[in-house]
């Protein structure tokens, strides 16, 4: 498990965890029919149906005889003694902590154990909330693949990636006086220091005032400012004094210059 992993919200845990169940229910499938293939398991069950089932049918009751025993006893090692680590689980990449992101005590595995028993389980099967013997023990999942959690818009930063300025340290969109007015919220970027917010200088194939960047009713906005050699996200080149959504968006070009967007 990757030391990066960070919380999961409820939903998407509770999702992960019902496809990891899956695959321990087939493990569980497998094991059972390992155990039933042993010679006293099928003594036990040629001695309870015999009077009913034959041939295949007789393997098949043995099979489910020892279902249940396989799944308590694979549910019990996985949570007491392994600390909820399944081989379903860690397919997931999914790993239980504390409130505080410590590793489950002995105690709250006992705990959540109790309270899984005494529900059979079944209060982890909605794909929406936690289960209410993981609210109980307090567990948070946790895994590589949770989301960051998202910046504030101001504290996005604008990396230059090509050209002169390539290299220059990232400066997050509110450390630019005008994107916090309220009544412009603009980043201007071109070659002329005396025109924009972010200069470029040195730049040839970057106009003096060649685009801003605008932020209005919590959408981010590119406009092109009437450049001579386009403003570009991806390969389409923006029409001047139109705003494009920046939403899913990495990067821009302003004529040869790449600026990436690290939110």
């Amino acid at each position: 498990m990757s030391t990066n992993s960070g919380p999961l919200s409820s939903t998407c845990a509770a999702k992960l965890l019902l496809a990891a169940a899956a695959l321990d229910m087939a493990v569980v499938v497998l094991i059972t029919k390992f155990v039933a293939g042993l010679t006293p398991a099928m003594k036990v069950g040629a001695a309870l149906f015999s009077g009913t089932f034959r041939g295949t049918e007789l393997q098949a009751a043995t099979t489910l005889l020892w279902f249940l025993p396989c799944l308590l006893l694979y549910w019990l090692f996985v949570e007491l003694l392994l600390g909820g680590a399944s081989l379903g689980r860690l397919a997931m990449q999914l790993k239980p902590l504390g409130e505080s992101g410590q590793s489950l005590s002995f105690g709250q595995r006992i705990q959540r154990t109790i309270w899984k028993l005494g529900t059979c389980g079944l209060s982890g099967c909605h794909p929406a909330q936690p289960a209410l013997y993981d609210r109980k023990a307090r567990v948070t999942w946790h895994s590589p693949i949770a989301p960051r959690a998202a910046r504030p818009m101001t504290q996005w930063t604008l990396k230059i990636r090509s050209g002169a300025s390539a290299g220059r340290t990232p400066m997050a969109l509110g450390s630019y006086p005008n994107f916090l007015n309220a009544g412009k919220g603009l980043i201007k970027i071109g070659r002329d220091q005396s025109k924009v917010d972010l200069a470029l200088v040195g730049d040839g194939s970057v106009s003096g005032a060649h685009a801003a960047i605008e932020a209005k009713d919590g959408v981010l906005s590119l406009i092109d400012m009437g450049s001579s050699n386009g403003t570009f996200i991806g390969s389409k080149k923006l029409q001047p004094n139109k705003r494009y959504s920046l939403k899913g968006v990495k990067s821009f070009k302003l004529g040869g210059v790449v600026i990436e967007l690290q939110r």
